[in-house]
């Protein structure tokens, strides 16, 4: 509701402005030819007429006085309504930045202690990764906006009260209003903060499951070679049971045993790519929370030595409260 006051008092106050500018405009070219009528010895009633042009444009004083009323009307709410809400949006970040802190700092004690063990192997497995993958990218995408977001619009806020701040060249920082020194602090306070560890923790958790989503590519690989072994050897052996019944084993050629070690190996080979991905995903999804959850503690505490080191001085509201 702030805002939407302050522009339409703005909008009324440009109003104003472009008024009183043509007034005056008028006025000076009234003026002026005025001056070249006396100067030139025109007649009276010239002069005397043109006189009265000029002194019709007495309005230019009242226009001024409209400006100068708007004007400090917009100054008043900035400086009292504006700047009660822009502390307390300022307390608010504040807390919530406490409060995340705490929140990682739990999980991040959590996943320390904990002892991971996870299986990420099986049909539909890999569209899994690929989701948790997007989940994780959609994540750092979001992390990366909202940082943007939150420092874009304090230095959009530090521009607007700059452009004010210019109509009164004669004032320096500690003698301007209140809302410029906490909205210049704010941002600055802001901008020193470091996103990019926990950014970078974020990234590297994403490249692990994009990592493994190869690596589970290759597992699918290795599973249907040893499948059609598995089928072939199946299928041969049944054929010479069938023409030797128990003797089978017997007269088992070099071609079928050949077929046997395969896949015998291959059978093996798979088994030891399904443990791989399952250790490697149970240490690294690990090592990755850690380093995530250590990097959002940071940042949000970060933060929060942030806004705490913002100087905020208490309106009356706020001390009865």
């Amino acid at each position: 509701m702030t805002l939407e006051k302050l522009y339409a008092w703005e909008k009324k106050l440009h109003a104003e402005v472009t008024a009183e500018e043509k007034l005056r405009v008028s006025y000076e070219k009234g003026y002026s030819f005025l001056k070249s009528l006396d100067q030139n010895g025109a007649e009276p009633s010239e002069i005397y007429e043109a006189e009265a042009e000029v002194a019709s444009f007495i309005k230019v004083n009242v226009s001024v006085r409209a400006v100068e009323s708007v004007s400090m009307r917009v100054h008043k709410i900035r400086d009292e309504e504006l700047s009660f809400q822009v502390n307390k949006v300022i307390n608010v970040f504040k807390e919530m930045w406490r409060f995340l802190a705490k929140c990682h700092h739990k999980q991040f004690q959590e996943i320390t202690r904990s002892k991971s063990c996870v299986h990420v192997v099986g049909k539909g497995s890999r569209k899994v990764t690929m989701k948790v993958e997007e989940q994780i990218r959609r994540f750092r995408e979001s992390l990366r906006g909202y940082i943007d977001a939150h420092r874009g619009f304090v230095r959009l806020l530090n521009e607007w009260l700059n452009r004010n701040i210019m109509e009164v060249e004669d004032l320096t920082m500690t003698e301007a209003p209140d809302i410029f020194r906490v909205s210049s602090e704010w941002l600055r306070e802001i901008e020193n903060v470091d996103e990019v560890k926990v950014l970078s923790a974020v990234e590297e958790m994403e490249l692990r499951f994009r990592s493994l989503g190869l690596k589970q590519v290759e597992e699918v690989k290795q599973r249907l070679r040893t499948e059609r072994l598995c089928k072939e050897l199946e299928r041969k052996t049944k054929e010479v049971e069938e023409g030797w019944g128990t003797q089978a084993e017997e007269v088992m050629g070099p071609e079928l045993l050949s077929l046997r070690e395969s896949a015998t190996h291959e059978t093996e080979k798979h088994e030891g790519v399904i443990r791989e991905i399952n250790d490697a995903v149970s240490m690294s999804l690990q090592e990755c929370l850690v380093h995530v959850f250590e990097a959002l503690e940071e940042f949000c505490f970060g933060n929060f030595k942030a806004y705490q080191s913002i100087r905020i001085g208490l309106t009356e509201t706020e001390t009865q409260s």
